[in-house]
């Protein structure tokens, strides 16, 4: 359905995650700084945001009526999975655990290294809602980009301006230039996620999309437990936060050359993808 919209609905359900963020940089700083609690001010902002994924969820019946209704029109092909082979997408899943590895160690510091070079409670705010606003923005940007790559040219644009976002904080202690980099840090790491969602719907006939995605998710995995691991080790061990980020944009820009060398997949004369087993 909407075909040719995929990029923009893709960027749409990941930027959502930008709203989220923008609660949590509003609500956080007040519930910490402005109402009197009788217990640890950190726990009660946990509860209510708690509370406000309670409310979310709720929201989610009347789309989950939708897209029951849609479901029931394609139940005939639902029960179809495919596996899919890993080898001929190797680079574009490589990319993507370097993603991994590379992105969460700046989402994981980057507090730690605002606090480290000065900032207050406000600015902290003000940096995480930017790059909120930025996430949801995000699905416009890069619809067109996410449509228009079955290889591996979208994710390679993309982790390459994701690591200079990381490198910026790195470079200088402008808090102006942290906010550039958190603009664009939250305009490309989510779109990351969406462009690996739509490598899969461009090469893959649908009952093989699970298998796809999945792939995808297991690298990405291994790569967000590794990099904070070793983003600490090394501000622990090896030149504090500064360097670590430095790593991590290294690590972001070797992805986009994963990336780069990715090919779209081979197709046969049916026109579907045959990488499935």
């Amino acid at each position: 359905r909407q075909a040719e919209k995929a990029g923009l609905i893709l960027g749409l359900y990941y930027g959502g995650t930008g709203a989220g963020i923008v609660l949590s940089a509003v609500l956080v700083p007040w519930i910490l700084e402005g109402i009197p609690v009788s217990i640890t001010p950190w726990m009660m902002a946990w509860w209510v945001l708690a509370l406000v994924c309670a409310v979310l969820v709720l929201c989610l019946r009347w789309p989950l009526r939708v897209l029951a209704a849609w479901d029931a029109g394609s139940a005939a092909t639902a029960d179809r999975h495919e596996a899919v082979a890993w080898w001929p997408m190797r680079y574009a899943l490589s990319a993507y655990a370097l993603f991994g590895f590379g992105y969460i160690g700046y989402m994981t510091f980057a507090v730690a290294l605002l606090r480290e070079h000065g900032a207050n409670s406000t600015e902290v705010a003000w940096f995480y809602a930017i790059l909120g606003v930025m996430v949801m923005a995000s699905s416009r940007i890069w619809a067109g980009l996410l449509n228009a790559h079955r290889g591996g040219g979208a994710l390679m644009r993309l982790n390459a301006l994701l690591g200079l976002a990381v490198v910026l904080p790195a470079l200088t202690e402008n808090f102006f230039v942290f906010l550039v980099s958190g603009a664009l840090f939250g305009a490309v790491f989510l779109s990351i996620v969406a462009s690996t969602t739509a490598f899969v719907r461009l090469n893959f006939s649908p009952p093989a999309w699970s298998a796809g995605i999945a792939a995808f998710t297991v690298v990405f995995a291994i790569g967000q437990v590794v990099g904070p691991l070793a983003v600490g080790w090394v501000a622990d061990s090896h030149g504090g936060l500064v360097r670590g980020f430095f790593y991590s944009a290294l690590v972001l820009w070797l992805g986009a050359l994963c990336a780069a060398v990715q090919k779209p997949l081979a197709s046969d004369v049916s026109g579907q993808a045959p990488q499935v087993l």
